[in-house]
């Protein structure tokens, strides 16, 4: 969102901060969601329950980000109104995508109430029919069970991996990769790590997946003490370019911390730590692990 909005896009917002129920002046605002000035994002919430409302199917078509701004109260009123009428026959589709994604979507920062809405979501998709668990069925059944249980989280994963078409499943498999690393579950991470290298050429890949991966590869090299290979990871981890997530993050600094901490492999670390610098952000804790790295090499002399 911005700060104003353009002049052509004025009209819509000014018809639904009167209060029209259209739905084309819904749709209007929320197909150029990301123009409203952020001073009245509410708009955009107001835009997207119209829509609900008025038309069965919006739920199945919205991108996520729309439905990440309802409440939990407006998804408490809109449950009644969605998969009714001629969408019956997909509600408990579309009812669980409501809740999967509404009130800040799965990875909701408050971690009880994100808990809470990803249950009521796992309740809907368990009476989802069997005919209708297509590839998002599985995408939000293994997104909530990455939050509420990790035994299923594991056993569901291989299922999306599968059903998803070979050039597109680098972001669920790089996800994966993240939760298992985090877990220090590397006997699992080593499996689905060569699923990685078996990409087929040309997927799709953001460049915050290859630092990830490659960060992760060091953290499992440091948990096995096999430090011979961690400068290879260390390179990898930072032959980046930007990114909208790194230029928005930054590279993980993670196990750089743990080598400084452990203080192997400082050169590497230092290399590492010069090409973080060079990223918009996060120049203020790449900086202050700078000079606890120097003052690491001074003592190692």
């Amino acid at each position: 969102m911005q700060d104003s909005a353009p002049k052509d896009f004025a009209f819509y917002l000014d018809e639904v901060r009167r209060g029209s129920s259209s739905p084309y002046f819904a749709y209007r605002v929320c197909e150029r969601s990301w123009e409203v000035p952020r001073k009245e994002a509410g708009l955009v919430r107001r835009a997207a329950m119209c829509l609900v409302e008025t038309d069965p199917w919006f739920v199945a078509r919205a991108d996520v980000h729309l439905l990440y701004v309802l409440s939990a109260q407006d998804l408490e009123q809109l449950t009644p109104l969605v998969g009714t009428g001629p969408a019956s026959t997909a509600a408990a589709m579309l009812r669980a995508k409501l809740w999967y994604c509404g009130c800040g979507g799965p990875y909701h920062v408050d971690r009880k109430g994100g808990r809470a809405h990803l249950r009521r979501a796992l309740a809907f998709l368990h009476e989802v029919p069997k005919k209708q668990r297509h590839r998002e069925w599985h995408e939000m059944l293994v997104g909530c069970y990455r939050v509420l249980d990790y035994g299923e989280y594991k056993r569901t994963f291989p299922t999306l991996l599968r059903v998803t078409a070979p050039t597109s499943r680098a972001a669920a498999l790089h996800d994966f990769l993240n939760v298992v690393a985090a877990k220090k579950d590397w006997q699992v991470y080593e499996r689905f790590r060569r699923e990685w290298d078996s990409l087929v050429p040309g997927h799709h890949a953001c460049e915050c997946y290859v630092n990830d991966v490659y960060t992760n590869d060091g953290l499992r090299a440091t948990a096995a003490r096999n430090w011979q290979t961690i400068p290879d990871a260390l390179a990898k981890a930072g032959a980046v370019r930007g990114c909208p997530h790194l230029n928005t993050a930054g590279l993980r600094l993670d196990l750089a911390r743990l080598l400084v901490g452990k203080k192997r492999e400082l050169d590497a670390v230092r290399g590492y730590l010069k090409i973080a610098a060079g990223f918009p952000v996060g120049g203020e804790d790449v900086a202050a692990l700078d000079r606890i790295l120097r003052a690491a090499i001074v003592r190692s002399r």
